[in-house]
């Protein structure tokens, strides 16, 4: 195929989200990560990290909702992404982001940053402390109309930031991995305001493969 076929597979491959062993990596992207000065180590690490797009995000709230339309003004939330999700108002737990990723996936934890520096590299808003719910394709109950309960990774202990603001991403591993579909990420402290950019951390392959989760009917 042409060089321009060949660049838009490469691009197709990055947006379809899949677990790295099912996706195609584009490996010009690691020279640049590695020219702007990412070390090697969190270079690899992002292969593991899943990050859905706009359209398959929900969120409590939005600040300043004029639209509602996912990936405008404060309703996006990818990592990396220019801005990023603010909260109507700064209240926890009642503030989430929820992330839906298409299908069941061996989910190891979850990727979060805070608001994008600004221009004078500013990094103040982020979230500081959240927890993490979570619950597979709903199957049987969600067929039969019935509420399906969201789970915790096991220890359910809440999360803390440490980096803050800006573009590094934080890892938040769980104690054992889960199946999971959705993600939702709940605030409960933060600093300034309630700022995140979020993705889930995905099983690496050579690490024990997980048990399905059972869910429980609500």
């Amino acid at each position: 195929c042409s060089g321009m076929e060949a660049w838009m597979q490469r691009a197709a491959a990055k947006e379809l989200h899949l677990e790295w062993s099912d996706k195609r990596h584009d490996y010009c992207d690691e020279i640049v990560l590695q020219m702007r000065g990412l070390p090697l180590q969190q270079i690899h690490a992002q292969r593991y990290h899943l990050n859905p797009p706009d359209c398959q995000r929900t969120y409590s709230s939005i600040l300043d909702n004029r639209t509602g339309i996912p990936g405008l003004r404060w309703a996006r939330s990818r990592l990396d992404a220019y801005a990023c999700w603010c909260a109507a108002e700064n209240a926890g737990p009642r503030q989430w982001v929820q992330m839906d990723l298409g299908c069941d996936h061996n989910v190891a934890g979850v990727v979060t940053q805070g608001h994008p520096p600004t221009k004078d590299g500013q990094q103040k808003n982020c979230v500081s402390k959240f927890r993490v719910q979570y619950r597979a394709s709903g199957g049987v109950a969600e067929c039969m109309g019935t509420d399906v309960e969201w789970l915790t990774p096991e220890s359910n202990s809440p999360f803390e930031v440490t980096e803050g603001g800006g573009n590094l991403r934080q890892e938040s591993r769980f104690v054992k991995a889960v199946t999971a579909r959705f993600i939702r990420i709940v605030v409960l402290e933060w600093q300034h305001k309630i700022a995140l950019r979020a993705g889930v951390l995905l099983l690496h392959p050579f690490e024990p493969h997980v048990d399905i989760s059972p869910f429980t009917v609500g």
